[in-house]
């Protein structure tokens, strides 16, 4: 079996199991869940890993599929594909700021990087969930978030807000050397540190949240993102 082949039916079997979760102890949860973004690449450049999916049940368009036994993994670019588009037509929120923030490295997403959350679970807002659900929640995701960064291996990881990053640290390990940059009114904007996995150094760049952060980043503070992410980008990138 090729290791595409074999990616892809993990991945299926990764959607089959989250599904059997929601459907057995969150069918209620109309929002639904979202697994991967994008198709699953071995030792990604890149993996973009944010908090839990945005959106109502509107963005739930797997259901249908997997309520059909298809658990199939789409063939996708993450926050550029077919699947950040709203049911309108239009890019979701975060599907914008990511490809504002890789700016001239967009070609990234479509190449050589992989997304996903450490909830899978979709809300709208991180605070709807209720916490003893939340809760069960992260106990049902955390170990799979594990998995799935070791199946994958990424050679460095971008993090999409510092509640997530808090997550990661509990789900990886410690991550170290850390060098924050502040927002004005105090609280970090960028932090930059390192992740000593079983492959290796992976450097870690996590970020204020771009769609959470109250307040949003200012004009100013985005410049400061992207310049400093795409210095970073520069930095670590694979020769």
């Amino acid at each position: 079996m090729s290791i595409e082949k074999e990616f892809y039916e993990w991945a299926a079997e990764l959607n089959h199991r989250v599904y059997r979760e929601w459907k057995s102890n969150y069918p209620d949860w109309r929002p639904g869940f979202r697994v991967l973004y994008g198709s699953p690449i071995l030792k990604p450049t890149l993996a973009i890993i944010s908090l839990n999916p945005s959106g109502g049940e509107d963005r739930f368009k797997e259901l249908s599929r997997y309520e059909s036994g298809d658990f199939s993994q789409y063939r996708d670019a993450p926050y550029c594909g077919a699947q950040s588009l709203r049911s309108d037509g239009t890019r979701s929120p975060m599907s914008g700021k990511i490809q504002h923030l890789f700016g001239s490295h967009v070609e990234m997403l479509y190449y050589a990087t992989v997304a996903f959350h450490v909830c899978f679970f979709r809300s709208r807002k991180w605070p709807e969930i209720p916490t003893p659900t939340k809760q069960k929640m992260k106990q049902f995701c955390f170990p799979i978030v594990k998995e799935i960064t070791e199946k994958f291996q990424p050679r460095s990881i971008l993090v999409i807000g510092f509640d997530t990053c808090g997550y990661l640290e509990r789900i990886l390990g410690s991550f170290t050397g850390k060098t924050p940059t502040d927002r004005n009114m105090g609280h970090r904007l960028i932090e930059e540190s390192i992740w000593e996995s079983e492959w290796g150094t992976v450097p870690i760049f996590a970020v204020v949240h771009l769609t959470g952060a109250r307040p949003p980043p200012s004009n100013e503070e985005r410049r400061i993102i992207r310049d400093g992410f795409h210095e970073w980008v520069m930095k670590h990138e694979p020769v």
